[in-house]
C-alpha cells in the first residue's frame, strides 16, 4: 500500500475568521476592587462610563445605609457637591442610588447646615420632586424636603423658590404611602410661617404664559388663577392605615383651624365638611368618644 494521501479542504469562497488578529487588538476585561469609600468618591469626579457611575452610586448609598457614622464620613469626605449632580442624571437608577444617600444624609445637621447655606439646593430638590416621574424619586426628594423645611430658614428658602405650591396637592395623590407622608411634612412645615399659611391657602395656577419683546427688554405676562387647596386630600387620610400618616392629617387640619382669626379658613372647613370627617374618624378609632360627643 503507498503512502496515505493528506485531504485538503479549500474554502469555497468563504471569508475565514483569524481569531488570533481579531482579539489582538481587543482590551480584556477590567474589574476594579474598590475597599475605601473616598476611592468612589473619586470615581463619582473622573468617570462618565455609566456602568461605574451607577456602580460607584450603588455602594455609596449601601456605605451610608449601614449608619449614622458612615453619612458623617461621607459628609466629611466632601460627597455632597459630588453626588448631587446625579439625580439629574440620564440613568435612572444612577439618579434613585444618589438621591437615596441624599435622604440619608439630611439627616445628620451638619449635612442640613451645609444644604441650607445655598439658595441653590431646596430649587434644585424642588424641582426634582415637580419633574420626575419615578415614584422612588418623588420619595427621596420630598424626604430631603420634608427634612429640611423642618428649620425656619428651609421654609422660607421653599417659599421664595417655589411660590406655587400646587405640586404638593399633586403628591398627595400619590399611591406611595412614604409619598404622602414626606409631603404631609412639608405641608405642616409650611403651616408655622404666616407667609406658608398664605402660599397653602390660595394655591397658584398659572393658566397660561404669554411673553412679549419691547428690545432691549422682554416681559412675561401670566394668566394666575387663586386655587383653594383641597382639604379634602387631606380629610381622606384620616382612612390611611399608618398611624404616622394619620397623625400628620390630624396636625395639619389643627394648624388650619386653630387659626382662630381667619374667617376664610373657618368656612372652608366648614364647607368642605372637615367636622364631618373628624367625627367619622373619632367614631371609626374611639367610638366611645364619638357617642359621647353626640349625647
Amino acid at each position: 500500500m503507498g503512502p496515505k494521501l493528506e485531504t485538503k479542504y479549500v474554502s469555497k469562497g468563504k471569508t475565514r475568521i483569524d481569531r488570533e488578529q481579531q482579539t489582538k487588538n481587543q482590551f480584556d476585561l477590567l474589574r476594579l476592587e474598590v475597599k475605601y469609600p473616598g476611592t468612589a468618591i473619586q470615581l463619582l469626579h473622573c468617570c462618565d462610563e455609566k456602568p461605574i457611575l451607577l456602580a460607584a452610586a450603588a455602594a455609596l448609598a449601601k456605605f451610608g445605609g449601614k449608619c449614622r457614622e458612615n453619612l458623617q464620613l461621607l459628609f466629611d469626605l466632601e460627597i455632597t457637591d459630588s453626588v448631587i449632580p446625579l439625580i439629574t442624571h440620564e440613568d435612572l437608577f444612577t439618579r434613585r442610588f444618589a438621591l437615596k444617600l441624599l435622604a440619608e444624609m439630611v439627616a445628620i445637621p451638619n449635612v442640613r447646615d451645609f444644604l441650607l447655606d445655598s439658595d441653590y439646593y431646596i430649587s434644585h430638590f424642588t424641582k426634582v420632586l415637580i419633574n420626575e416621574t419615578d415614584t422612588f424619586m418623588h420619595e427621596f426628594s420630598s424626604l430631603i424636603l420634608a427634612q429640611i423645611t423642618k428649620d425656619v430658614y428651609g421654609t422660607t428658602q421653599l417659599l421664595k423658590h417655589c411660590r406655587d405650591m400646587n405640586f404638593l396637592q399633586e403628591r398627595l395623590r400619590s399611591p406611595d404611602p412614604d409619598v404622602k407622608k414626606n409631603t404631609m411634612q412639608i405641608v405642616h412645615n409650611l403651616l408655622q410661617d404666616p407667609i406658608g399659611v398664605e402660599e397653602i391657602i390660595e394655591t397658584k395656577v398659572y393658566q397660561s404664559e404669554k411673553i412679549e419683546r419691547f428690545p432691549p427688554y422682554t416681559f412675561v405676562k401670566r394668566s394666575v388663577i387663586f386655587q383653594s387647596f383641597d382639604l379634602q386630600l387631606v380629610y381622606e387620610l384620616f382612612d390611611s392605615p399608618y398611624t404616622e400618616i394619620q397623625k400628620l392629617a390630624l396636625d395639619v387640619v389643627a394648624d388650619l383651624v386653630r387659626r382662630n382669626k381667619d374667617d376664610r379658613l373657618h368656612d372652608r372647613f366648614r364647607r368642605t365638611n372637615g367636622l364631618g370627617a373628624l367625627l367619622k374618624f373619632l367614631d371609626v378609632k374611639y367610638p366611645c368618644k364619638s357617642e359621647e360627643i353626640f349625647s
